[in-house]
């Protein structure tokens, strides 16, 4: 007896043609059973990937938080970020680490505003190369530094792994497309 209607060919078809318009679900085909008479069951099941640098809302919002306290830290505070990394802080370098921290804090700004919009592909190009730019030699920087001192502080460390991390997500975020789910959010 051929067991009729579970999974018929023409809908697992249309299933797998959705499934592959939309780029965070993925079909996948776990047995094709051949029966008497020749009909096939097909047990399928979606998995919704839900990656944490495919959901562009998170990676935005959190690398904008980020940028923000690095911003707000190196603004109103930056004698005390040059005691931690043990450097001089005479008048030059707290001018400098204020101003970095004007770009940071525009930076967040910058993805904070752009968190809800589709980004990715033709998208908001101009924000995930900068997005990727940004992350990508800094995290590299720091990963020479690292690499050439390993004795550097853990927090250089933990910064050295965030920044690659962003920088990845970023590149992932460029070179895909936005799923439509993502651009409703």
């Amino acid at each position: 007896m051929c067991l009729q209607g579970f999974l018929q060919g023409e809908s697992i078809l249309n299933r797998l043609k959705q499934t592959l318009e939309c780029g965070a679900r993925y079909t996948l085909f776990l047995f094709n059973w051949r029966l008497q008479g020749g009909c096939s069951i097909f047990f399928t099941f979606r998995v919704n990937i839900v990656l944490l640098f495919m959901n562009t809302k998170l990676v935005m919002t959190s690398s904008a938080i980020l940028m923000y306290a690095a911003g707000i830290i190196l603004t109103f505070a930056p004698d005390l970020i040059l005691e931690v990394l043990k450097l001089n802080p005479d008048q030059i370098s707290l001018f400098l680490m204020q101003i970095l921290g004007a770009l940071y804090f525009g930076f967040g700004m910058l993805n904070w505003m752009n968190k809800g919009r589709p980004i990715g592909g033709i998208y908001n190009r101009p924000v995930a190369i900068a997005n990727l730019s940004h992350f990508m030699i800094a995290g590299l920087a720091l990963l020479k530094g690292l690499l050439s001192n390993p004795a550097l502080p853990s927090f250089i460390w933990a910064l050295g792994i965030l920044y690659i991390g962003f920088g990845i997500a970023f590149g992932l975020i460029l070179f895909r497309h936005p799923t439509a789910d993502q651009s409703k959010n």
